[in-house]
Formats: structure tokens, C-alpha cells, sequence
């Protein structure tokens, strides 16, 4: 398979793969599926909440049969702080460990987890401080010009890499990449559910032709279903609240993103990447890129305050060698997170 196209679907999954961010969907019932709870989610953080927060990452790779893994765990307190404009989330204290025996090869697409001797940038990078409105939505990111200097820092320190590459990093801050992505997961989190009503146990189908923003490669048509799937104990240690396990199924469309995905590399990453092939030769190498996107969320509804959140994104491409035979590059990253209150709520 050809390097060029190996590191530059590495290189979207360290730093484009993260960008998702799910659109206001219309969702459509199937009928006759769920049964008669009918759930309101309503956005209401007190002032004072404040979270111990675990997560574990898992990030498993497949190239012609070849498996690699990567694990981290890292923990971060979150609390939250009145502002003039509505609620300031704050993420700090970030603590991020390798867990387990580490089968990963170095690549120029590792970029978020190879760079500098920060273990704990890539927590910060992508949990900056958040300003929520009442709604839930995310009105600005903050402390974005810390995070930048500390990126660029290290990106100056990196040895051996390409000036361009090191350009094009750099670039993804000044273009608002740092907004985008640190939205990602509030996103799934809570704005998404804000003001949505289900019915337990009932699949709402959603398909939006041009309103699902994948990082780098822009908003594409993309197709799934939510679904409130049960009520289950919050699982604190200060009672059992009655919460909500709230499921996300999604997949991009194929022919856009592998369209998409080509033209990214075309204009941009086939300049940034050793090894890489020309514009030229690109229509018949890339045979399809696939994105799916699965979430799940325990959640209290009355307020979104989250407890659990499950994030699991898959991409795969397809490359059509010299001799017509079309080999299977994977990439699958789970986040597990779990949230742990310091007073009954």
C-alpha cells in the first residue's frame, strides 16, 4: 500500500478524525417499536458542579492484516463557574498515562500523541475551557491562545519533521481546528439531546444531506439513528438517580467521503507526507473511505448532567494496488469516560 496515502489517513485520524461534529438532525420515528415514556432532555448545570473525570482511550489500527494498539488512561477534574454570557465549563489538572503493551509504529499521523515530551498536551489540547449558553450549545472556546503557544513550542522541538508538515500543524490552530474539535465531544454530550423529547426504547432515524462536519474533509451527507434505549441507575455512590442511556448510530455516505477524502489528499496532505502519491495517480488508488460513528451516553435528563459516554469512531479506506487489488487500511478509536461528582446532585 502506498506510504504517502498509509500516513496521510493516520494523520487525518490524529488530527481531522476528531473534528466530527453531529448537525441539528430531524428525527423521525419508526413507529410501534418503543413503548409509552415519553423523555424530555433539558440543559441545566448548576453552578457549583464539579467532576472527577477518568478516561481511557483505545486506538486500534489494521494494515494488510497487521493489527497495532495504543491504550491511554488519563484523568481531569471539570467544574463549573458562572459567566456574564452563561456557564464557564472548566477542564484542569490533567493526568495522561500509556496503559498496557504499546504495538503502535511510528507515523507522521500520530501527530497529536507523538509530538513533545508533554504527556499530558494532548488532554489540554482537546479539553480547553468551554462557554455554554443556556440552551447547552457552546458560544466560544477559551484559553485557546495558551494551548496554541504550548502546540507551537513543541512543534518546534519535534526533530525530524518536515517543515511543511510542521507548517500545516501549526495552521490547523490559526484555522479554528482547536474550536472545532473541542466541541466534539460536548457535542455528544449534551448539545445534540438539549430539547429533544423520546419515546424509551424507540429508533428516530435521521438523514442530512449536507450537515455532518468531518473535520478536515467538511460537512458531508451522513445518515443514522438515536435512540433512548432504557432507564438505569446513575451509578453514583450518593443514590440512584434515574438516568437515561441515550444511543448514536451514524455513517457518512460513501461515495461523498471517498470523494471528499481524495480531494483533501489531492490539495493537501499528498504535499505534507513522505512517500505520497501524485495527483495524478489518485482516481485510481483510492477505491472508498467509510466513517461510522457510535455513541452512547448515561445521562440524568433533567439537566444532561453525563455520568457515562462511550465514543467509538471507525474509519476504513480502500487502495487499488498496481495489480487491481484493492487492500484495507482501519482505524478504530474508542473513548470511555466516566464522571464522578463530589456531592449528591
Amino acid at each position: 500500500m502506498n506510504a504517502g496515502i498509509r500516513s496521510a489517513l493516520r494523520w487525518f485520524a490524529a488530527v481531522g478524525f476528531f473534528c466530527a461534529a453531529c448537525g441539528c438532525a430531524q428525527w423521525i420515528p419508526e413507529t410501534g417499536k418503543g413503548t409509552r415514556d415519553q423523555v424530555l432532555f433539558w440543559f441545566g448545570w448548576p453552578l457549583d458542579l464539579a467532576a472527577q473525570v477518568e478516561t481511557r482511550i483505545q486506538i486500534n489500527r489494521t494494515d494488510s492484516g497487521r493489527t497495532e494498539k495504543r491504550s491511554l488512561g488519563g484523568t481531569y477534574t471539570m467544574r463549573v463557574e458562572g459567566a456574564p454570557e452563561g456557564l464557564r465549563v472548566r477542564h484542569e489538572n490533567f493526568d495522561l498515562q500509556p496503559m498496557g503493551r504499546e504495538t503502535f509504529r511510528s507515523s507522521p499521523g500520530d501527530a497529536l500523541l507523538n509530538l513533545g515530551q508533554d504527556k499530558n498536551l494532548p488532554l489540554a489540547i482537546l479539553r480547553p475551557d468551554l462557554l455554554v449558553n443556556a440552551q447547552g450549545d457552546v458560544a466560544r472556546v477559551l484559553g485557546g491562545e495558551g494551548v496554541r503557544s504550548d502546540w507551537n513550542r513543541i512543534l518546534d522541538a519535534a526533530e525530524g519533521l518536515p517543515s511543511a508538515q510542521r507548517a500545516s500543524l501549526a495552521d490547523l490552530f490559526a484555522n479554528g481546528w482547536l474550536d472545532v474539535r473541542a466541541t466534539d465531544d460536548w457535542n455528544s454530550m449534551v448539545a445534540i439531546w438539549s430539547g429533544a423529547e423520546f419515546e424509551i426504547g424507540n429508533p428516530y432515524e435521521f438523514d442530512e444531506p449536507d450537515g455532518y462536519q468531518l473535520g478536515v474533509l467538511g460537512k458531508l451527507p451522513a445518515r443514522g439513528i438515536f435512540r433512548a434505549r432504557r432507564f438505569l441507575p446513575c451509578g453514583t455512590p450518593h443514590g440512584s438517580i434515574a438516568c437515561v442511556e441515550l444511543e448514536l448510530r451514524m455513517e457518512v455516505h460513501r461515495e461523498a467521503a471517498t470523494r471528499a477524502f481524495a480531494r483533501w489528499y489531492r490539495d493537501t496532505a499528498h504535499t505534507l507526507l513522505p512517500g505520497s502519491l501524485g495527483p495524478a495517480t489518485l482516481e485510481k488508488t483510492i477505491d472508498f473511505f467509510d466513517y461510522r460513528e457510535y455513541v452512547v451516553l448515561v445521562t440524568n435528563p433533567a439537566g444532561l448532567i453525563p455520568y457515562r459516554l462511550s465514543m467509538r469512531r471507525e474509519t476504513s479506506l480502500g487502495i487499488r494496488t498496481a495489480a487491481g487489488k484493492v487492500e484495507t487500511l482501519s482505524e478504530a478509536e474508542l473513548v470511555e469516560t466516566s464522571f464522578r461528582y463530589d456531592r449528591p446532585l
